[in-house]
C-alpha cells in the first residue's frame, strides 16, 4: 500500500495541535481517507496553514485510483483556495441583515417591486399593517390591486402609479 503523507512523513505521524480540529490534515484522517477508500471520492471543505500562519479555506475532493484487480493503488487530491468566495459569502450576509434592518426600522411603509413582473417582492411590517395584508398577499399585488380605482385628485391610480414607477427609474 503507498504511504500517504506528506514528504516522507506518513500522515499518521503528523501532528496538528487539537484547538485547530477543523484543519484539514485531521478531516482528512477521519473522514476524507476513509470516505474515499469506500466510495472512491470525498469531497468536503477544510482549512489549511499557510507558512505565515493563516488559515486558509479550501474545497477539496480525494479520489481514490485502484489497480485493474480492484486493490487501491493511490489517492489523489485537488484543492481550491475559497477565500474570496467565504469573504463574498459574508458579505452578502451582512448586507442582507443591513437590508433587512434598515427595513423593518424604517418608520414608512416600505414595499420592493419587481419592474419585470409588476408585483411586489419584499414589504416591511409597516407596508402590510398599512394595507392590512400578510406580506405573501403583498407579493401578489402590483400598485393596482391596493389602491383605489382614483386618486383624492380625480386621476386613475394606474396612472399615477405608471408615472411614479417612471419618474422611480429615471
Amino acid at each position: 500500500r503507498a504511504m500517504i503523507g506528506i514528504g516522507d512523513k506518513p500522515v499518521s505521524e503528523l501532528t496538528i495541535p487539537d484547538v485547530h480540529p477543523e484543519w484539514a490534515i485531521l478531516r482528512i484522517l477521519r473522514e476524507g481517507i476513509p470516505t474515499a477508500e469506500r466510495q472512491g471520492f470525498w469531497q468536503g471543505e477544510t482549512a489549511l496553514l499557510a507558512a505565515d500562519g493563516r488559515e486558509i479555506p479550501v474545497s477539496q475532493v480525494i479520489l481514490a485510483h485502484y489497480t485493474d484487480h480492484g486493490q487501491l493503488s493511490y489517492l489523489s487530491t485537488v484543492i481550491r483556495d475559497i477565500s474570496e468566495q467565504k469573504r463574498a459569502n459574508q458579505a452578502l450576509a451582512e448586507s442582507e441583515h443591513r437590508y433587512r434592518l434598515l427595513m423593518e426600522s424604517a418608520p414608512e411603509a416600505v414595499l420592493v417591486m419587481d419592474l419585470d413582473t409588476g408585483y411586489f417582492v419584499d414589504a416591511n411590517n409597516n407596508a402590510e399593517k398599512l394595507f392590512g395584508l400578510s406580506r405573501e398577499q403583498l407579493f401578489q399585488s402590483n400598485p393596482a390591486t391596493i389602491s383605489p380605482l382614483n386618486q383624492p385628485d380625480g386621476r386613475l391610480s394606474a396612472d399615477v402609479a405608471a408615472e411614479k414607477i417612471q419618474q422611480a427609474m429615471n
